[in-house]
């Protein structure tokens, strides 16, 4: 059964950048709030956008029903790890909130290459 404050993140199931974050985010959540969806898993009536959206960036559904994606996701996810609390305060602070969604479009272009397929 699903927590009522869980967060949903939808990723990419195929890259390795991909489920090593995912990885990485699941060893940080001791109270499991992190409900992962591979959206090559997924049936399309639980996507929150098309799928040719979604494999632009990662996905995250908040508990209330929200939806953000790319570097505003990961500030997301990394607000729901306890000791990662702060550090997703710093990520939202000028100049940082700028750069950052601008750096998340360039590592999720070129993911696949980055991690190799």
């Amino acid at each position: 059964m699903e927590r009522r404050d869980a967060i949903e993140v939808f990723y990419d199931g195929e890259c390795r950048l991909c489920t090593a974050s995912r990885a990485w985010a699941e060893r940080r959540d001791p109270a499991r709030r992190l409900v992962f969806r591979d959206l090559c898993d997924s049936a399309a009536a639980s996507l929150p956008a098309p799928p040719e959206r979604l494999r632009e960036a990662m996905w995250v559904r908040l508990p209330e029903g929200g939806l953000v994606s790319g570097f505003a996701g990961w500030v997301a996810v990394l607000r729901a790890l306890p000791r990662w609390r702060l550090f997703a305060d710093i990520l939202e602070l000028p100049p940082i909130r700028w750069a950052g969604p601008v750096l998340y479009r360039v590592v999720a272009r070129h993911r696949h290459r980055l991690a190799g397929r």
